[in-house]
Order: C-alpha cells, then sequence, then structure tokens
C-alpha cells in the first residue's frame, strides 16, 4: 500500500503481492520500502465479515506513533480492505512524502 501526492486521501486500500495480505499490528521498523515513517494497525484485525473503526500508527525515530490516522477496516474472508480517511494529523502531503 503506498500513497501518492496525486492520489486522494480519503479512499479504500487493500495490500495484495510483496506487500503481503495485511497490514503489520505491530511497528515494523523504521525505513522500510523507501519511507520515512512507517505505518502499522494499532489493534486487531477483525473476524470475517466484521468491520471495526481502528487507528493507523506512523513510527518515525524513536516515537512509534509519531503520527496518527483513522481506519476503517473490513474482513472480507479472504482479504481486507483499509479505508482510510483525512486527518489534521496525517495530511494527504504527508503520508504522501511518509509512505
Amino acid at each position: 500500500m503506498k500513497l501518492r501526492p496525486s492520489a486522494p486521501f480519503s479512499q479504500r486500500y487493500r495490500f495484495t503481492g510483496d506487500a503481503g495480505e495485511q497490514m503489520p499490528e505491530s511497528p515494523p521498523g523504521d525505513g522500510l520500502c523507501g519511507t520515512l515513517a512507517t505505518g502499522w494497525l494499532s489493534s486487531s484485525h477483525p473476524g470475517v465479515d466484521s468491520t471495526i473503526a481502528a487507528t493507523v500508527c506512523f513510527g518515525y525515530s524513536d516515537n512509534d506513533c509519531q503520527w496518527s490516522a483513522s481506519v476503517s477496516v473490513t474482513n472480507c474472508g479472504g482479504y481486507y480492505v483499509y479505508y482510510l480517511e483525512a486527518s489534521e494529523r496525517a495530511s494527504p502531503s504527508a503520508a504522501a512524502r511518509l509512505w
């Protein structure tokens, strides 16, 4: 999952391929995949056919949750769909630079 500066921020995402099948549930470490701040889900994923409201944290330097954004996570059976919402703390321009 990667945001581009030209991409609208509030939209749905799905992990596939080399990115794996889901967002990590713990801080994956700094500087992965060419990012400055890596994103991770700060709670467990929902059960099948369920949707939860959660928080995506963006770790930077020694802070595992330097920035955060609201997310809705839906378990569609064989995959998850993430709906990221724009917020003041995780602006589109900041997210595009961080991911």
